[in-house]
Formats: structure tokens, C-alpha cells, sequence
């Protein structure tokens, strides 16, 4: 039953943030945001995976309580609804990843990166494949996949900080790793190149063959609200 979903923001009325807060477990973590677009980026997340559950589910939005345990992975404290899932946003665009069984997903937007920051944090395997790309495009690419790989490993493993990025590889024998394996557990890897400028890597238990994003209109989720 994995699902990996999308919504782009863009066109987001920030006129909508206030009367869509009735719907959000802890408003006032989106209040204490600074900026209306990561406001906007942390109420379209929560608004989307509950869109998401009531469709797969048919449960009532009011059922859906949210909260975080000690690493600060969200989950739901719903015990009538036994469902994993992760959320990721950057620019404009949220992302949401769903299964029965704990998963990992991240977005970033492609920039120019510093090859210092891969040398330093990085296994040295996935610095030199970075190092060896043939310009300052191609690094910068390489960079934002690897991250996203591991930060929805990361994710998904549900420990926070405590997993050291350095700790396990996403390139392996000068090749891009489908899965991540630490003693008995083995991770699922998927990456996908998105709306141009954006990477999308989701780490699951199950494989993910076959497996894309499903698009979600940003105003049909606002109308399912309001």
C-alpha cells in the first residue's frame, strides 16, 4: 500500500492559512513560523496526509490527531488508524510518503552546493562520486540526490540526529544503492528527478519498483477542507 504524494504550492492563497488551522493538530507550531511560506509548507504537509488517510481510509479528518515522539518523528496517535507515514517539503512543493510500515521521504531543491560540506559529512565513497562528476552542475545533482537518500533513510529509520550521515553509503562500488543494509536491516531506495529543479528519494522496508508520485491538486485539497 505505499503511496508517495505530492502538491505543488505555489498558487496557495496565504489568505487560507487562518480558516484551514481548524484543522491542523498543533497551530501553534505553524504560527510560530516566521515566513507565510513555511507556514504554508507545514499546513498544506498535515493537510495532505489527512486528505490522503481519509480517502484510503474513509476516516474522519477530526480523528486524526497528530503528535511527536522523543526524536521528533510525527506520527498518529489515533489508535484506530495503524498507518506509517513522512512528510518532506522544499520551495514549492510538499511531499508525502504513506505505508504500514515505517518510511522515509525528502525533497530538496537543486543549488550549488560546496564540495567541502560532502568531504566533511559524507562517507568517502559518496564524496569522491560527487568529486569525479565532470562540472559544477553535475556535482551539485549528485550532491541533492545523495542527500535526500539519506535523509529519507534517516527518516525512516525514526532516530533523528543520532544516525550520523557519515555512518552509511548511498553509492556503493561507484554506483547508486537501491537499498541500504546495517547488520539485519535493509532499507528500500528510490529516487526520482522532479519538476525540473527538484530531487525526491523515499526509503521504505518494501521494495518500491514501480512506484511513482501521485500529483495532488493543490485546490482540491483545499476544497476538501473548506
Amino acid at each position: 500500500m505505499t503511496g508517495i504524494y505530492g502538491v505543488c504550492i505555489s498558487d496557495f492563497p496565504p489568505s487560507l492559512v487562518e480558516p484551514l488551522l481548524h484543522f491542523i493538530s498543533n497551530k501553534e507550531r505553524i504560527l510560530k513560523f516566521h515566513f507565510i511560506k513555511d507556514k504554508i509548507r507545514s499546513l498544506v504537509g498535515e493537510l495532505l496526509l489527512k486528505k490522503i488517510i481519509n480517502t484510503l481510509y474513509n476516516a474522519p479528518y477530526e480523528e486524526m490527531e497528530i503528535t511527536r515522539d522523543e526524536y521528533g518523528k510525527p506520527f498518529l496517535s489515533s489508535p484506530s488508524i495503524k498507518v506509517e507515514f513522512n512528510i518532506s517539503h522544499a520551495g514549492d512543493w510538499v511531499v508525502v510518503a504513506i505505508d504500514r510500515m515505517k518510511i522515509g521521504i525528502d525533497i530538496e531543491q537543486i543549488v550549488t552546493m560546496n564540495l567541502e560540506i560532502a568531504e566533511r559529512f559524507f562517507t568517502q565513497e559518496e564524496y569522491k562520486y560527487i568529486a569525479q562528476q565532470s562540472s559544477q552542475e553535475q556535482r551539485d545533482e549528485q550532491f541533492i540526490r545523495i542527500w535526500t537518500m539519506k535523509e529519507s533513510y534517516i527518516k525512516g529509520v525514526g532516530r533523528g540526529l543520532t544516525i550520523p550521515l557519515d555512518s552509511f553509503s548511498t553509492i556503493i562500488n561507484n554506483q547508486e544503492a537501491t537499498s541500504i543494509r546495517v547488520e539485519e536491516d535493509v532499507r528500500h531506495l528510490k529516487t526520482f528527478r522532479h519538476d525540473t529543479t527538484y530531487y525526491i528519494s523515499v526509503c521504505s522496508t518494501t521494495p518500491l519498483d514501480g512506484k511513482n508520485i501521485e500529483i495532488i491538486d493543490i485546490h482540491s485539497l483545499v476544497n476538501a477542507f473548506l
